[in-house]
């Protein structure tokens, strides 16, 4: 049985009331009083077995919100019958408790805000927080994480409607009767403080105690959603009938995060992969949303990812994933992580999956393109402007701009412009692109001479790594043709015209 007291206050008064949690060996119930709270709850204690009149007892459907009891009803005491509850001796013919442990494995599969008893031992506890409530009180909230014989793990919020201190540290045994819940689709739990006992006297929980002496700490992993995977190869269809996808891939490349401003504001940080399976040989770009602060997890070539609720976008005719750090699972221990791993493990090291790359074009072809097409150009940069910086009023953010005058083998130039937040590699780091002494601007050669280092000499323009082609891109960081396609030869006399129309 388990005995808590509140005050309360309307605008009809203020008070106090008693909720009781009592059980026998049908099941348990709540009972209420407002009448005599205080005498009561000086009588009454957790433990005590008591015998209560219901003459006059006001008998309703509960709120499951509220009550998390495994009856149907709740009863609420009158002033009579508040005053005739008896403390009797305990003869050990009643339950201790009437709870019915779920195990955290099997939390997934139920629906949100179902009632649970839960049975586990504290693996993580984080501080106590203070803060003001829905109803403008303050009031204290706490997260442990929980684990069970399951070897599952699920975090666990426990709130309370005052300030306090809110129990629990790495290896106490927690009961609680709580909801379910998800967070961005990875299952959670919520339970009130009252409802949440450490280190409870039962034999269930000396029994996990036991038991958690020989579990090591790599054994026990987190508790995941019921996902169903969709192969990257049935993407096209897919996206026609939903939006989001649920996705089991291989990391293929990742590249440093980088930090931005949303739209609302919020400071983030993003991080560009490419990512598989062995459902296709082309790969898939993914962007995974981080928290802008916090350690990120090892996002390695070749480590395994599933990804809940992915949203599927196309930009510029390429298909591409996105999802936030929370429904991310690296590492994850399901059932269907073995077949892929195994298949990496046979074609990793040798298995260049392909991203769909845009056509390669020469820039005299361009003003017949519509606006908006994705190109991809080889050309030389004949000019460069200066860097120019201004205030993205939608982004809330300083966006750097430069523009290049480009020119290819088709005589034609053409200016292209890049843009990005600060700082760059584009326009910071010391890129031999255009900082390198190239014989195409330095060495006194003849222009229309062979051999000329203009044409013949190993120039930086296209050999050295420069920033520019490396950024984080899933467009740069895959086997592309970009790299790997002969160059055309250039002419010996170059004369560049501008196109006869601008895109």
């Amino acid at each position: 049985m388990d005995v808590r007291r509140h005050e309360w206050g309307n605008t009809k008064g203020r008070g106090t009331v008693v909720k009781m949690e009592v059980a026998d060996t049908s099941g348990d119930i709540q009972i209420s009083t407002f009448d005599g709270a205080d005498e009561l709850f000086a009588r009454v204690k957790k433990g005590t077995v008591i015998q209560i009149p219901l003459a006059g007892a006001n008998i309703k459907n509960k709120s499951d919100k509220w009550n998390q009891t495994t009856h149907k009803f709740e009863i609420t005491l009158s002033a009579v019958a508040s005053r005739g509850v008896r403390v009797l001796d305990d003869d050990g013919k009643l339950p201790h408790h009437n709870f019915s442990f779920t195990p955290i494995a099997d939390l997934p599969s139920l629906p949100v805000d179902t009632n649970v008893h839960v049975l586990g031992v504290v693996v993580d506890a984080e501080a106590v927080e203070h803060g003001l409530t829905k109803s403008g009180t303050e009031g204290s909230q706490r997260t442990l994480t929980i684990a069970d014989e399951s070897l599952r793990s699920i975090p666990l919020r426990v709130s309370s409607s005052r300030v306090e201190h809110l129990g629990g540290s790495v290896g106490s045994i927690v009961v609680a009767k709580g909801q379910t819940g998800t967070y961005f689709g990875t299952p959670k739990l919520r339970a009130f403080a009252e409802n949440v006992d450490i280190d409870p006297a039962i034999p269930e929980a000396q029994k996990l105690r036991l038991h958690w002496q020989h579990v090591r700490p790599d054994d026990v992993h987190p508790t995941l959603p019921i996902l169903k995977f969709t192969p990257i190869a049935s993407l096209a269809t897919e996206a026609d009938a939903k939006s989001e996808v649920d996705l089991l891939v291989i990391v293929v490349s990742a590249a440093e995060p980088i930090s931005f401003v949303s739209q609302s504001g919020k400071a983030q940080r993003r991080v560009n992969m490419v990512v598989c399976d062995a459902s296709s040989g082309d790969a898939l770009p993914f962007t995974c949303f981080c928290p802008a602060e916090g350690t990120l997890p090892a996002l390695a070539p070749g480590a395994l990812l599933a990804i809940g609720g992915a949203r599927i976008e196309v930009y510029r005719d390429e298909r591409q994933v996105s999802a936030s750090l929370g429904r991310c699972t690296l590492e994850p221990h399901v059932p269907e992580a073995a077949a892929l791993r195994a298949w990496w493990a046979a074609h990793g090291r040798d298995h260049a999956p392909n991203v769909p790359l845009p056509s390669l074009v020469a820039i005299d072809a361009v003003p017949s393109l519509a606006k908006g097409t994705l190109v991809r150009i080889v050309a030389l940069v004949t000019r460069m402007d200066d860097v120019r910086s201004t205030w993205n009023e939608a982004k809330a953010s300083e966006t750097l701009r430069r523009v290049l005058t480009i020119a290819d083998a088709s005589h034609r130039s053409i200016e292209l412009t890049g843009e990005g937040p600060p700082p760059s590699p584009l326009y910071h780091a010391p890129s031999p692109l255009y900082h390198a002494p190239s014989p195409l601007y330095h060495a006194p050669s003849p222009l229309y001479h062979a051999p000329s280092p203009l044409y013949h000499a190993p120039s930086p323009l296209y050999h050295a790594p420069s920033p520019l082609y490396h950024t984080p891109s899933p467009l740069y960081h895959t086997s592309s043709p970009l790299y790997h396609v002969p160059s055309p030869p250039l002419p010996h006399a170059l004369t560049v015209r501008p196109p006869a129309l601008s895109v």
